[in-house]
């Protein structure tokens, strides 16, 4: 079954509405509010959409956009871009978990990047060599 935090989020913290960003084309987003992103944890062009019915509701609020994870910061900075050019105030940024710290400069104007853990970012300098934590 599919999970998400973000119902938990919602409810624990009393905020009182959720709205989804899509990554994958839905026949009711044909004429979303569209941001591009690049992201490390998948290759090739992707997108993430807004339902334009929602754009009355969040312009002029402020919001949280709640994730997962981040890694590089890509899907969240989209997010956050996406969000703004719908008119709504970007007041933090929360994550169950973090890797890393390379991160931080995608999100650097974002008044408020709450995380519960952080774990560290793991390569592996070659096929068959051991996977190792970055330093």
């Amino acid at each position: 079954p599919r999970w998400s935090a973000s119902p938990v989020v919602t409810s624990s913290a009393g905020l009182r509405r959720q709205y989804v960003l899509h990554k994958t084309d839905k026949k009711h987003l044909s004429d979303a509010l569209v941001e591009p992103l690049e992201s490390i944890t998948t290759a090739g062009s992707q997108a993430l959409r807004l339902d334009k019915r929602w754009l009355p509701h969040l312009r002029g609020k402020r919001v949280a956009f709640v994730d997962d994870v981040i890694s590089s910061g890509g899907s969240a900075s989209a997010a956050v871009r996406l969000l703004r050019a719908a008119g709504a105030d970007v007041v933090a940024v929360a994550a169950i978990l973090v890797e890393g710290d390379k991160w931080r400069p995608a999100l650097h104007d974002v008044p408020v990047v709450s995380y519960l853990a952080k774990i560290p970012v793991f390569t592996r300098p070659g096929p068959g060599d051991p996977w190792t934590p970055d330093a």
